[in-house]
This record gives structure tokens, sequence and C-alpha cells, in this order.
């Protein structure tokens, strides 16, 4: 089955070359097309052989290296694993003053107000005693 594929893929390779040079010498119209999807045609080819040749060389490098390593023992980043709990790599944060949430009921001392204008404070003001 295998010789019947291989043989029917080379007979249409060589009819479309066939086809290809008789309209490319009977019609003069269809030479620069022809000419030009030959050249995209060879660029593809050569950009496909380099990009094996590059496969294959990283294939040969990673595979028959003398440095093997088991990656099911390494974390993402390369290095060994902190053993026991997987936490402890993370540092703990610094507490958090509860000062620092204090909220301030008096308007005079609100610093986000404090960057608007006087207007816009007593508008401000007039709305939220109208709401409450």
């Amino acid at each position: 089955m295998l010789t019947v594929t291989i043989v029917f893929l080379l007979l249409s390779i060589f009819a479309l070359i066939g086809w290809t040079i008789s309209t490319y010498f009977l019609s003069k119209a269809s030479q620069k097309f022809i000419k030009e999807e030959l050249a995209n045609i060879f660029e593809m080819n050569k950009k496909l052989f380099l990009s094996m040749q590059s496969l294959i060389a990283a294939l040969v490098k990673y595979s028959f290296s003398s440095d093997t390593r088991d990656v099911s023992d390494l974390t993402p980043s390369g290095s060994k694993e902190a053993e026991g709990d997987p936490l402890k790599v993370v540092q703990p944060g610094e507490d958090i003053d509860p000062l620092l949430f204090e909220v301030s009921a008096n308007e005079e001392e609100d610093a986000a107000l404090s960057s608007f204008s006087p207007e816009l404070i007593e508008f401000i003001t007039e709305e939220e005693e109208k709401i409450a």
C-alpha cells in the first residue's frame, strides 16, 4: 500500500512539473508569474530545510547530552524545591499597622477632599446632606 501511495505522489509531482514547463514555454504572459511562484516555493523549501536542521540540532543537543537530569524533581525555575513544605519558599509578609486604615470622621481632615476646590467640597457636602 505504501508503494502505491509513493508512486501516485511521484507521478503527481512529475505531472505538475511537466504542466509547469509546458505552460511556461507556450504562454508568454504566464512566465513572470511562474517565475515568482517557483522563487516562492524555493524560498519556502529553503526555510523548511533550515528549520528542520535547527530542530535536528536541538534534538541531538538535548537528547544525547551528558548532562542528563530528571526533570520531574525540578521546579519550573530549574532549582531544587525546598524539602518538606513547598510553601516555605514564600516569604512571610510584614504586619500592617491598623492606624493606617483609620478613617477620619472630620471633613476638614479628609485628605481626599483637600485636593478639591472649596466650592466643590461645599457641593459634595450639600449632596451628602440631601441623601442623609
